[in-house]
């Protein structure tokens, strides 16, 4: 192949990944590999600067691992500043997990591509910048589930 072609084809092709890496989604995550300890509660606050904000952005503020492991943070979204709460499924449960009780306003439903579980948010409930915004988690064991 002549070199000139395939240097426009390299260019072409690079554009385009630049350019798919500018549209990825920001996110944050803060991960905390302390389990030394037995609790029931996670507790973390998120704050997003006026200045700080980008669409499609989600700012973690809680993340964990295990069994049902999951994250909970917000988002800006088109549709709103939204707050989510996604568990992925347990690898050795044969079903999906469900949701047993729904805050108002709070929509939930199953999600895949990394990995499988269910997510739920809530854009009636909205967050503002330049606010601190306090996100609380607790499990607890019921039979064999959390």
């Amino acid at each position: 192949m002549n070199p000139l072609y395939s240097t426009i084809i390299l260019c072409l092709f690079g554009g385009l990944a630049a350019k798919a890496g500018q549209d990825a989604a920001p996110s944050s995550h803060l991960v905390y590999d302390d389990a030394s300890f037995d609790g029931d509660l996670l507790i973390n606050e998120v704050r997003v600067p006026k200045d700080g904000e980008a669409m499609y952005t989600y700012y973690e503020a809680l993340g964990w691992g295990g069994k049902a492991a999951g994250y909970a943070g917000i988002q800006a979204h088109p549709k709103g500043h939204n707050f989510i709460f996604s568990i992925w499924d347990d690898q050795e449960h044969t079903g999906p997990i469900r949701a047993v009780f729904r805050g108002e306003g709070t929509l939930t439903e199953g999600f895949g591509g990394e990995g499988t579980g269910l997510k739920s948010w809530n854009f009636e409930l909205g967050w503002d910048t330049d606010v601190w915004y306090t996100l609380v988690a607790r499990c607890w064991p019921i039979g064999d589930h959390t």
